[in-house]
Parts: C-alpha cells; structure tokens; sequence
C-alpha cells in the first residue's frame, strides 16, 4: 500500500500526526498540498491524506482521501474541535526515541547555512562562555560548525539545546516552518529572528532557562 501525506498548513499537531505515521509498515510518501498531476502519478498512492481546505482538489483515481482539518464534511476529521462528528482525541507525542544525550548539550544550536542568520549573532559566536553550534550539510570555515548528521541526531542537538535558531529564511509566511515544527516535536527551544534586538533578547533569555515553545503551541 502507498500512503501520501500532503501539507497545506504547518501545525504541530498536523506534525505529530505525520510522524506518527511514518512508523506504518507501508511505503510513505511526503508533498506539499500543491502537488502536480504529474508528480502525483508517479507516486500512484492508494491512501492521501492531507490538511488542505480545497478537498475538492484531491481526486486521484480510487484512492481513499482522508482530510485533517476543520472543516465540516464527513470526509473530514477534526483535532481542535471536540464537538466535531469526526474529532480526533489527544494521543500522546509518537516519539519512542529517548533523545537525552549529554553529548549533544549545547547553549545554542543552528542548523543550516549561517550566512542567512543576522550579523547580531557574531557577538554571541564570539563569547566563549556561550557554547553555540552549527550543523550543515555543507562545511562552513567558521568555529562552531560541528558537522551535519541524520535528521534522529538533530533531534537530539534540538532537544539538548538551551535554544534552536530559526532564520528568517527558514520561515513559510505566517505558518510554522518544517524546521520550527521540528525543534518543537523534538521538545526544543525555537528562537525566530524577526528583528536584531529581539533575536538577541530572546536568545539570551531562552540561554539563562526561559522557554519560547508557547510562542508557537
């Protein structure tokens, strides 16, 4: 069997759903909800399932179509509203991995290109009493780059960080970012840059204990 997940909206609640799912023993498949014909051919799912609001877009041969979001149809299956025909119950975070490791423990964590994050971090970069780490793909000649990793491993720098930056170049208009949804699945910390001042004040605050994560739950 093919399960195809599609994505409209980022939520943290959509996001566990998906991970949840991954764990099926079947062949998965992940797009965005604007998904070509012709990319949706190739896959040939025999299940979708999606958070769109435009379900009529969703019309794929025989496969069974499977809407999460809150609209009311009987196709359709909430997570928000309790009164909902089709309310999906609070299920505990599908995350069997224990992601505790002492080595991963750091001030501040960023995983992605540096040059997209703001000049303001320098100050930080530069402070040796801040443990700040970088993790990318691609080598980058600055000190605190430690590498890339599987995606499991940046779960565990995500979690073990006192804060997990979040450029605006990682964002997606006002939804959350795969990122953000990744840091908070992850039970991190998610500082976004919106402007230098308030990148700064966050980032200190979240070093000395202060949680960010209500900003985006």
């Amino acid at each position: 069997m093919k399960l195809l997940m599609l994505s409209e909206e980022n939520d943290i609640f959509y996001h566990i759903l998906l991970e949840a799912l991954n764990g099926l023993d079947v062949q998965i498949g992940h797009a965005d909800f604007s998904i070509s014909e012709e990319d949706m051919n190739s896959f040939d799912p025999d299940v979708i399932i999606h958070n769109g609001k435009e379900i009529s877009k969703i019309n794929y041969k025989n496969a069974i179509t499977i809407s999460i979001n809150e609209l009311e149809d009987d196709n359709c299956f909430s997570y928000k509203n309790p009164k909902a025909k089709n309310f999906i119950r609070p299920f505990i975070k599908p995350l069997s991995q224990d992601l505790t490791d002492e080595r991963y423990r750091s001030d501040i964590v960023y995983v992605g290109n540096p040059t997209l994050l703001p000049d303001c971090v320098s100050t930080l970069q530069a402070d040796a009493s801040v443990v700040f780490k970088i993790l990318n793909n691609t080598p980058v000649p600055v000190t605190q780059y430690c590498g890339s990793c599987t995606f499991n491993d940046y779960k565990k720098f995500f979690k073990m960080s006192k804060c997990s930056l979040v450029s605006k170049a990682d964002t997606v208009g006002e939804n959350l970012s795969f990122k953000i949804l990744d840091i908070l699945y992850s039970d991190g910390n998610p500082v976004l840059h919106t402007n230098d001042d308030q990148f700064l004040s966050d980032i200190k605050e979240a070093i000395n204990g202060k949680s960010i994560r209500g900003n985006f739950i």
